[in-house]
């Protein structure tokens, strides 16, 4: 904890005394022998910021930052936990199996490791690349029936719940509602399982929201609105579209909501002067989707649909995609609506800019500032200053 690392003398010190480090199989069997000891914990440290290392510097790069990693927990380990033992569980993320079954031991241990990594670096080229590993630890449940291979889920999961950060790790103690998790954990499988197949059987519907305007009560737009069929029934987008993401099935959702669309131009035309849709800025990105939606939009203008395409995207994504955005709006004529206007990051030149050359044509205020609006004078100023701006 002196400095900068040197590559290879933390390796010569990593390489003396016992062996800490396990095979994932290894590591995996020998937590199985011991559920069930009061006490027992278990530490997931993810590096976090691997992927844009290896994007910046290289996989080599990368590489040897995760052995300074491997190597400084087994320094910190042979101290302070010298039973320990430790594994690469997958990519960027490693398990700690304590040999201590002392609380405050080892939240000192894990605490200590937090220090140790947050003063790892390189000097590549007299500029410092350091690693950023995020690490949470809970106490394994002695409950009937569970298993490492759970217990390693347990511990993913709690990483998801609690996000912990490179400065502070996450420490949970035997209190955490174990047995509520596991549920959570289930559901999730049975939600990703069923919008796995339903996506395979191309079960993906598009239903068509009104869109009221209040002073007239006309009809002023339809907003499609993707919904899953299960055999449960339908799926709503807040049910399942954070699957779709981590499955990474969202270039999917997005292509079959089109091609729905081009199916039922026929049904459409005439009823609205805009149609409203949401799109991910990673189908933006895909080749593929991008040429199945130049054919949906020549199907839908060919059928008689003359209308306005409005597709909504939030404002980072707008920002960040702003080629592919000037392309379809003059290849298609295409709108864009900023989705959640007035929550996330914002570029009120970028959209200013975009709105004069009228590519974005609506902004759409977030919910939680429209609830708030008869509570809150502050929200109720920043509503009316977006509308203003949308004038």
């Amino acid at each position: 904890e002196q400095g900068l690392a040197a590559p290879d003398h933390l390796r010569a010190l990593a390489a003396e005394g016992a062996e800490l480090v396990l095979s994932k199989s290894d590591l995996l069997a020998t937590l199985d022998r011991r559920i069930g000891i009061d006490g027992l914990a278990v530490t997931a440290g993810t590096l976090t910021n691997l992927a844009v290392i290896n994007q910046i510097y290289g996989f080599a790069i990368g590489d040897l930052l995760q052995e300074l990693i491997a190597a400084t927990t087994e320094l910190v380990l042979r101290s302070e936990d010298p039973e320990a033992r430790v594994a690469r569980i997958a990519g960027a993320q490693f398990v700690i199996l304590h040999g201590s079954t002392d609380h405050e031991r080892v939240t000192r241990v894990i605490r200590k490791l937090q220090r140790a990594f947050n003063t790892v670096a390189l000097n590549r080229h007299r500029r410092s690349v350091a690693p950023r590993v995020a690490m949470v630890s809970l106490e394994v449940p002695d409950d009937d029936g569970i298993d490492s291979a759970e217990v390693i889920k347990i511990l993913g999961y709690s990483q998801l719940r609690t996000r912990p950060s490179h400065v502070d790790p996450v420490i949970l103690s035997k209190e955490v509602d174990h047995r509520h998790w596991r549920a959570s954990l289930r559901q999730r499988e049975a939600t990703a399982s069923r919008v796995t197949d339903a996506l395979r059987r191309g079960a993906v519907e598009v239903h068509f929201q009104p869109v009221i305007e209040l002073a007239t009560r006309n009809l002023y737009n339809v907003e499609v609105l993707a919904r899953i069929r299960t055999e449960d029934g339908l799926l709503t987008a807040t049910e399942f579209i954070d699957s779709v993401y981590q499955l990474g099935e969202i270039v999917e959702l997005d292509s079959q909501v089109f091609a729905r669309l081009a199916e039922v131009g026929q049904q459409l035309a005439g009823v609205t002067g805009h149609l409203f849709i949401n799109v991910s800025p990673v189908s933006l990105l895909s080749p593929d989707f991008l040429d199945l939606m130049s054919r949906t939009m020549e199907k839908l203008r060919s059928d008689g649909l003359g209308m306005v395409v409005v597709l909504e995207l939030t404002e980072q994504a707008i920002v960040e995609h702003l080629d592919i955005i000037h392309d379809l709006h003059e290849r298609h004529n295409v709108k864009f609506a900023v989705d959640d206007f007035g929550t996330g990051y914002s570029s009120l030149k970028t959209v200013s800019d975009l709105a004069v050359s009228r590519v974005i044509s609506h902004l759409k205020i977030d919910g939680s500032l429209i609830r708030d609006v008869e509570h809150s004078k502050e929200a109720y100023k920043v509503v009316l200053a977006i509308a203003n701006l949308a004038k």
